[in-house]
């Protein structure tokens, strides 16, 4: 996770497998499903978020950027800048709250992170 505030959530997801990841949902499939749960020890919050705004899109380790709009999928090698934000109603992301996000493919595979709201 790149970045945390008291709405919104800046992660980057790196494909380390070998199918190309698609981000952005067709005829109203969503190929992706982000889980973001946060708390602060003694209450927590968890939702399931499909819409997410891709931000950018680049071969990792590297400057080299594609169109998201043209491109929007992640292939092996490759890394995309994901934003998400928390659904309209639910309670702020505490200070010093630890953020946990689990970006789950329609493969079935899970990348995790976690972060501490400053």
């Amino acid at each position: 996770m790149v970045s945390v505030n008291a709405t919104s959530c800046n992660l980057t997801v790196e494909n380390l497998g070998s199918k190309s990841i698609i981000l952005r949902s067709q005829d109203g499939f969503n190929w992706n499903t982000v889980i973001l749960s946060y708390g602060d020890g003694t209450r927590w919050q968890s939702y399931p978020i499909e819409d997410y705004a891709v931000l950018e899109i680049s071969v990792s380790g590297t400057n080299c950027t594609f169109n998201v709009d043209n491109h929007p999928f992640i292939n092996p090698g490759e890394e995309a800048k994901i934003l998400i934000q928390i659904p309209n109603g639910a309670p702020e992301i505490p200070e010093q709250g630890l953020v946990s996000v689990a970006f789950v493919t329609h493969y079935g595979v899970v990348a995790r992170g976690e972060a501490v709201r400053q």
